[in-house]
Parts: structure tokens; C-alpha cells; sequence
């Protein structure tokens, strides 16, 4: 499901994703709010997308629409040090 080319940004007020486990989607802002992330943090809160789509807010949950399921036959491991 994912597409290429992946983006590494900051994320932007109206971003949206549905964040795993959750439901439904959420705004970004929102979701950082919820998890609490304070103000001063939020503007270094990066996103990974695949087109205009939300993967992941990294470090915090990745998207329920990209994860694992039972028909997965390939993954896609990121790894940032």
C-alpha cells in the first residue's frame, strides 16, 4: 500500500492520519495534544508520507491504514539512528 517516493517533513496544521489503535482519524495536532507532547515539542514533530498520505508520526504511532495484517506478504523496516 505504501508508494514511493516516502517524505520525511514536519508536520502541518491539517495533517491527518488514523493513528493504530485508535479510531477513526485524527488531526496531528490533536493526537500530539492527546499523547502529551508539550507545545515547545511539537514544532520538531516529524511525518513520513507516502503521497499525501500520514504513515507515521514518527517516534510516537505509525498508521493504522499501513500496518501488518494477515494478507502482508512484504514490510517495509525504516530505521533512523
Amino acid at each position: 500500500r505504501v508508494s514511493l517516493p516516502l517524505v520525511l517533513r514536519n508536520w502541518k496544521d491539517g495533517d491527518r492520519f488514523h493513528p493504530l489503535g485508535l479510531r477513526g482519524n485524527k488531526k496531528v495536532s490533536d493526537f500530539l495534544t492527546q499523547v502529551k507532547i508539550p507545545a515547545w515539542q511539537k514544532d520538531g514533530v516529524v511525518v513520513l508520507c507516502s503521497g499525501d498520505e500520514v504513515l507515521a508520526v514518527l517516534q510516537q504511532r505509525i498508521s493504522e491504514n499501513f500496518k501488518k495484517t494477515d494478507s502482508t506478504i512484504r514490510c517495509l523496516r525504516i530505521q533512523f539512528s
